[in-house]
């Protein structure tokens, strides 16, 4: 005698559901990751950018013999500087030189 064995065409709607649910907790991983490095991403960018500018300002300062007065004076010593001297976390925010600190700032990271 034949056993009856249940032939599957297909998935169960169970199973499709299983696999919904664990493709949406990877993607709400992976979103909540994304967006994490994308923030650190820009705020090292800006420092990176901050440090780029302390570095020119005492290469003018060995040029000139004085500090500079404002960012724009060190646009010869930076390559892109229309794009360097904009923080990237905001697009809008420029660094600016504080002349008490000695040091370029930026107030959208400070």
């Amino acid at each position: 005698m034949q056993s009856r064995i249940a032939k599957s065409d297909g998935f169960s709607l169970m199973e499709l559901m299983v696999v919904v649910a664990i493709i949406a907790v990877l993607v709400t991983i992976a979103y909540a990751t994304y967006g994490y490095t994308t923030v650190r991403t820009r705020r090292l960018t800006c420092e990176l950018n901050r440090r780029h500018f302390d570095t020119s300002i005492s290469v003018y300062e060995n040029d000139h013999d004085a500090k500079p007065a404002s960012v724009d004076d060190l646009s010869e010593y930076i390559t892109n500087f229309d794009v360097a001297k904009v923080c990237p976390g905001d697009n809008t925010t420029e660094l600016r030189y504080d002349v008490g600190l000695d040091r370029v700032v930026c107030d959208f990271h400070e």
